[in-house]
């Protein structure tokens, strides 16, 4: 059920938009932001001390983002494996419920809140740098860096400050392009297409010379972590075929980069749209639908009987 609000200081807190932000002029009504989006905070607080009616069309669920946001307080807190164990229990029984099982209710929205409210610390200068180059890829940074930690959360990654620097580090994947002065978004489409079909070789060989600065965009975000770094590095590979900049296969890899390609496969390069219920058997249809991704898909079978 939407609920329809405006509370300035809970959109100020949030960052990103719950529903669709409307501002309601006599000549009607025009959209000012959409689920999921960075709202644009000065417009808002314009528009809102000059009298201006807005409204919040919000589709989350707040109970399950509160619920969750507490989980993850608590395992930040945690110092014994099986406390953390059972906080992963009861996490992911809504998270498979949703997105594998198909047997509740659930937006992606309400995921994206529980992770950006719980783990994002990205400094105010990353955060202009990839706002400012494009929303669409900031919106998608956030979807991608809460499903990779969530899938990493299920497979067993249960330290809360590592959790926390798979998503900052997922976050800032590809800053490194933005920092060309011919940057576009583009330039990410392209190798996405070389994901899935083939790769412009000058694309890719400028990705392998600009991943260099991989390791020292990580120390922007206070992240020195092998494995961490070895993920962002592969991920725009094609696993299944050795297809992509550095030709590597799954089997050469660890379950991260194995992880994080297949949730870049799930997120195109492209504006998503949030809806209520889009969480619903997203992982499952994807596991159908892709007979690839094997060492992940393995191990999701053998915790999650519907990902089979």
């Amino acid at each position: 059920m939407t609920e329809i609000t405006f509370d300035l200081d809970k959109i100020r807190s949030d960052k990103i938009l719950s529903g669709t932000l409307y501002w309601h002029k006599k000549s009607g009504t025009t959209v000012i932001g959409n689920c999921g989006d960075l709202v644009n905070i000065d417009l808002v607080e314009k528009l809102h001390s000059g009298g201006s009616v807005l409204s919040l069309e919000s589709i989350a669920d707040l109970d399950l983002i509160n619920k969750h946001i507490t989980n993850f307080e608590k395992l930040r807190e945690s110092d014994d494996e099986l406390s953390r164990h059972i906080i992963r229990k009861e996490v992911i029984s809504d998270f498979s419920d949703i997105f594998i099982n198909n047997v509740k209710s659930g937006s992606q929205i309400d995921w994206w809140q529980i992770c950006f409210q719980t783990f994002y610390d990205l400094p105010e200068d990353l955060e202009n740098k990839i706002a400012g180059n494009s929303l669409i890829i900031y919106k998608r940074a956030v979807a991608v860096s809460s499903l990779t930690v969530l899938m990493a959360f299920s497979l067993g990654y249960l330290n809360y400050s590592f959790l926390k620097d798979l998503y900052n580090s997922v976050f800032i994947t590809d800053l490194e392009l933005f920092e060309e002065s011919n940057f576009a978004p583009h330039t990410f489409r392209q190798l996405e297409h070389g994901r899935v079909l083939s790769l412009d070789e000058g694309i890719g060989g400028s990705y392998v010379s600009k991943s260099s600065l991989i390791k020292a965009n990580l120390k922007k975000v206070n992240v020195e972590n092998e494995a961490i770094y070895s993920m962002i590095r592969y991920h725009h590979e094609n696993l299944a075929t050795g297809q992509g900049p550095f030709k590597i296969y799954e089997s050469e890899v660890g379950d991260l980069p194995s992880l994080y390609t297949l949730v870049q496969k799930i997120y195109p390069y492209t504006e998503i749209k949030c809806e209520k219920d889009d969480a619903r058997g997203v992982l499952m249809s994807f596991f159908k639908e892709n007979k690839r991704y094997i060492k992940i898909k393995k191990i999701f079978e053998a915790e999650f009987k519907q990902a089979a």
